[in-house]
């Protein structure tokens, strides 16, 4: 008899509206992470902030998930603009 283990099946994609509660959550899981490292960094995301940043005519960010078999496991946000770290590099 073969033992037949099928593989976990990862993706990613662009962010959806529907996705906002799922990555609030691993942004405050995030933060609680860095926080306990002793970061004192920014408050996490909300929910009704990244959609309000994701999408509609006044959007700042895009957004990518990444899925493991159609749970949300990861995501990135990206922007123009300039981000923290010190050399001053552009964008994401």
């Amino acid at each position: 008899m073969a033992l037949v283990h099928s593989l976990p099946r990862f993706s990613v994609r662009p962010m959806r509206r529907a996705d906002c509660g799922a990555v609030a959550k691993l942004s405050r899981e995030s933060f609680a992470y860095f926080r306990a490292l002793g970061s004192k960094g920014d408050k996490p995301s909300r929910a009704d902030a990244l959609c309000a940043g994701g999408f509609g005519p006044k959007r700042v960010f895009r957004g990518y998930v990444a899925t493991c078999d159609k749970q949300i496991v990861g995501y990135v946000l990206c922007c123009d603009g300039w981000d923290s770290v010190p050399v001053g590099l552009k964008g994401f």
